[in-house]
């Protein structure tokens, strides 16, 4: 799901899923990008072509953890990662992660992606 609001696109949170398949389930310990992959795909939808994307603007991650975990912010390195080698300094975001103790049909994480687009 996705909004668009002038020039900028907003998605629903997106979840590791290909084919409608959860990918990644469970409390997380790692790197997942598969996300991303589809807050993009709602962006291209939204305006027929990634190279309408001026600028990301914002991404939030919720991340699957238990009680113990600390290390939030790295489980979502690997989106930003790609936002930036996709965009360039146009990649660059804001960016939010927290961290909950279960996610909707217990994936390992929840992304949302906040972008400008012309």
């Amino acid at each position: 799901m996705r909004a668009r609001v002038g020039n900028r696109v907003f998605t629903s949170g997106q979840t590791a899923r290909i084919n409608g398949v959860r990918r990644y389930v469970g409390v997380v310990g790692q790197e997942v990008s598969e996300a991303m992959l589809n807050c993009l795909a709602c962006v291209k939808q939204a305006v027929g072509s990634l190279d309408r994307v001026n600028r990301v603007i914002k991404v939030v991650g919720f991340v699957n953890v238990g009680q113990d975990f600390i290390a939030h912010p790295p489980i979502i390195n690997g989106a930003s990662d790609l936002l930036q080698q996709l965009f360039g300094d146009a990649g660059r975001h804001a960016r939010s992660v927290v961290g909950l103790s279960s996610l909707p049909s217990n994936v390992s994480v929840e992304v949302e992606l906040v972008v400008e687009v012309r």
